[in-house]
């Protein structure tokens, strides 16, 4: 079966090299050689037949998929005499200057800089625009700036979709989220000259569902670019943080580099009240943990692109991610069992490495291949107080994962201006988990050993149109068919995707989209294993554990590209989640992943800036009805639905030009929300920052507080038929940190594409 699968991805890889097609593309520039955005350029026929309309993106770019010749464009933009350019050949047209028109004046024209572009299903956002006046310090700082990014629970998520993937350059990869977040942590702010959101990614991006596209700058001269910092950051312990990048290019090779080095500490805990319901008896039982963490992260990212002719190009990108130390130290006390801590230690260096290779010609084929490295050995030392039940033991844990990715993409033009898309993916992924127990102890912990052995295929193959009617209606239609296979688990699953856009005026703006995905659990959340947390908590794995099916829909409007207004709808078929649990059968807390009969969302959001001289503000509105079902809850069933409410409202103002002094104020608000039978807490915070940029722009000194009142973790209650429990979460949330950054050489960019890794379903 492996052998037929490779043999029809590569006969396929062979056979669709030959289908390239020319296009009639160029830029559009101004008098003084400034890229001209979103001017209309219609292109007819010889004798003035209409055949398309297209708009220029940020760089001036714009590209119609046709080789009619002679032709006729016509340049048109509210600030600058229209111009008609006649044609016989296609190469003629590389480069338009425009000419402003007399009655427009400067202010104006500077003015017209715009923060956000919508092309092609995208809302693309020019980020040194988007956080010209924020306290930012890396590219995760970035995304929390993009409007209706929220950050839960340490990931990020995008209002109206239902999970949120990141890609660096528009490349599929097999990086994990939890370690693609680690990079992007570390990553500098600069490093990123634009961010493209998408509520329905088209397929050729090999992600599901929403995603961010961060598009990296690119050195557009010989010169060297760089960026260096350094960040001292300061919750209940400090924490150290150095980073360094270069970018550099000529005619013919393109290589950026990036570092960073963190060390720190952190603690966490909870205070746990349970009313336990055992053989007809209630167990009050109070619950004390404390968690101290020590770490040390490595991240590594190297690139290289070579330009092999005009339109074609090789890509190389080498990531890299090493954990020597992570240490941390669980102490538990109760007023009904014993004292007990517990140790978690790596054995060896937690590593992961990355590799890909992407081969793209003329924007229409791309060929790559992806590989991810994992391993992970951990060891744990468990012992209580008890005199009666003393329990002593030590655990051996090991995850070792090997990722492999290969991926085609290609487009063709067809006739009356129809696009077609087509592609496919193969991915293989080898999991080795192990878990052994040596009990200290007369206990015999044997049963509790784990050695699982898990292998996954899926195999993706798409086809989709799209098509523009006129200069203001386009719309884009993909299917993709997914065979996945996990042991003996297989399944064949259908997922459509559909992006429209109408351009009323550009002020008037209207998308659509509809998109489905696929979420897959950890690979270590389906194992049948057992870990300690403390002489009542416990977490299961789980082997009957399934993917979900989630269907989003996304109605936008956009009003002078400013003001958004989204109606959305989020539908989970057999969603998971992990939650505690109250044993019947014995005096445990049991924390598992399982599976719900369905959950939903029907919102609007709402997001409204307002811009008044120094001082700039952005209100976000986001209010959903969430309800959600599941018979089989272990050994109990619940059905809830609740309406809540998210409110951010973000600031920035100019304190003084000279010196350049910045400074932000950011508010944050959720009501009360659901977690299964369970229900969290309100939550709020508030963030606090001043920037001092020197005179030439190059030193930057940030001191920023967040969640100044470590208020942004909430407590669980839960109180459902025989649950009943209260958990308050001490927060280590509040931080004040202090970062001065350095940047040297000529930054002159140039938009540039490249890779993304997935590596969500790793570790634990």
């Amino acid at each position: 079966m492996r052998k037929k699968i490779l043999l029809f991805i590569f006969s396929i890889i062979i056979f669709s090299i030959p289908l390239q097609s020319q296009e009639i593309k160029g830029i559009i520039i101004d008098e003084k050689n400034n890229p001209v955005e979103y001017a209309t350029v219609i292109l007819q026929t010889h004798d003035s037949v209409f055949v398309a309309a297209v708009y220029t993106d940020t760089m001036g770019s714009f590209r119609f998929k046709s080789t009619i010749t002679p032709f006729r464009l016509i340049i048109q933009h509210v600030l600058y005499e229209t111009k008609i350019i006649e044609s016989i050949n296609i190469d003629d047209v590389k480069t338009i200057m425009m000419t402003t028109k007399e009655n427009i004046l400067k202010e104006v024209v500077i003015k017209s800089e715009n923060m956000l572009e919508v092309s092609n299903g995208k809302l693309i956002y020019n980020v040194p625009i988007l956080i010209k006046n924020k306290i930012v310090n890396n590219a995760y700082d970035v995304m929390l700036e993009l409007p209706g990014i929220w950050e839960d629970n340490g990931f990020l998520s995008l209002i109206g979709a239902n999970s949120l993937s990141v890609i660096i350059n528009g490349k599929p990869s097999t990086m994990s989220k939890n370690q693609l977040i680690e990079l992007l942590k570390n990553m500098p702010s600069e490093n990123i000259e634009k961010a493209e959101i998408m509520y329905s990614t088209p397929p050729q991006y090999h992600v599901k569902g929403a995603s961010i596209n961060l598009i990296i700058k690119r050195n557009y001269s010989d010169d060297i670019y760089g960026h260096a910092s350094i960040e001292y950051d300061q919750k209940y312990y400090d924490n150290y943080k150095t980073s360094f990048s270069l970018l550099f290019n000529n005619s013919k090779i393109y290589t950026d580099f990036f570092g960073s080095v963190n060390n720190g500490k952190a603690r966490t805990g909870f205070e746990l009240t349970s009313q336990h319901l055992l053989d007809n008896q209630i167990y009050n039982l109070i619950i004390s943990n404390r968690r101290k963490g020590e770490f040390q992260t490595y991240n590594a990212r190297i690139g290289l692109d070579y330009n092999i002719a005009e339109n074609s190009r090789l890509s190389f990108i080498y990531t890299s991610q090493i954990i020597p130390r992570s240490d941390t130290r669980d102490t538990s006390t109760s007023n009904y069992f014993s004292n007990s801590i517990n140790k978690n230690t790596y054995l060896k260096p937690e590593q992961m490495h990355n590799i890909h290779l992407d081969y793209s010609k003329n924007d229409r084929l791309n060929i790559g291949i992806d590989y991810t490295y994992f391993i992970d050995n951990s060891n744990q030392i468990y012992g209580n107080l008890s005199e009666i039940e003393p329990i002593n033991f030590q655990a051996k844990a090991t995850q070792k994962i090997n990722r492999f990715k290969i991926y085609l993409d290609n487009s063709k033009e067809l006739i009356k201006n129809w696009s077609l898309n087509y592609g496919l993916e193969f991915s293989y992924a080898k999991d080795n988990n192990s878990q052994h127990y040596d009990s200290k102890t007369n206990d015999n912990l044997d049963e509790l050993n784990v050695n699982a052995k898990q292998n996954e295929y899926t195999c993706d193959i798409y086809s989709g149109f799209s098509k523009s009617f006129s200069s203001k209606l386009s719309i884009s239609i993909d299917l993709t068919g997914e065979y996945y296979q996990l042991n003996s688990y297989k399944k064949w699953t259908l997922f459509p995707t559909i992006s429209s856009s109408f351009v009323y005026s550009p002020i008037h703006i209207f998308r659509l989209n509809l998109s489905s995905e696929k979420i897959y659990p950890a690979y270590w959340e389906m194992n049948n294993f057992v870990t300690f947390l403390n002489d009542y908590a416990e977490i299961y794995g789980n082997p009957e554990l399934q993917p979900y099916q989630s269907y989003s829909t996304q109605l936008s409007y956009i009003l002078k590209k400013m003001y958004i207004f989204t109606i959305y709808n989020i539908y989970n078929d057999n969603y998971f989640v992990q939650l505690p649990y109250q044993s019947p059968d014995q005096l445990k807390l049991i924390y598992q992943t399982t599976n719900f009969d369905y959950a939903n969302r029907i919102g609007i959001n709402i997001l409204t800036p307002f811009t008044k001289g120094i001082f700039s503000s952005r209100l976000t509105t986001n209010v959903f009805f969430y309800r959600t079902k599941n018979l089989y809850f272990h050994d109990i069933s619940f059905e809830k639905n609740k309406c809540i409410l998210y409110l951010q409202l973000n600031n920035a103002f100019t304190i003084s030009n000279k010196p350049n002094i910045k400074a932000e104020i950011n508010m944050f608000y959720a009501s009360k929300n659901l977690q299964g039978p369970g229900e969290l807490s309100s939550i709020y915070k508030i963030d606090m920052g001043i920037k001092l940029i020197s005179s030439k722009g190059k030193l930057e000194l940030n001191l920023k507080g967040n969640d100044l009142f470590n208020s942004w973790v909430p407590d669980l209650t839960m109180k459902y038929s025989n649950q009943d429990l209260f958990m308050h979460t001490i927060p280590d949330s509040r931080m004040i940190s202090l970062s001065l950054n350095y940047k040297f050489g000529n930054d002159r960019n140039k938009e540039k594409k490249r890779e993304n890794i997935d590596t969500s379903r790793f570790g634990k």
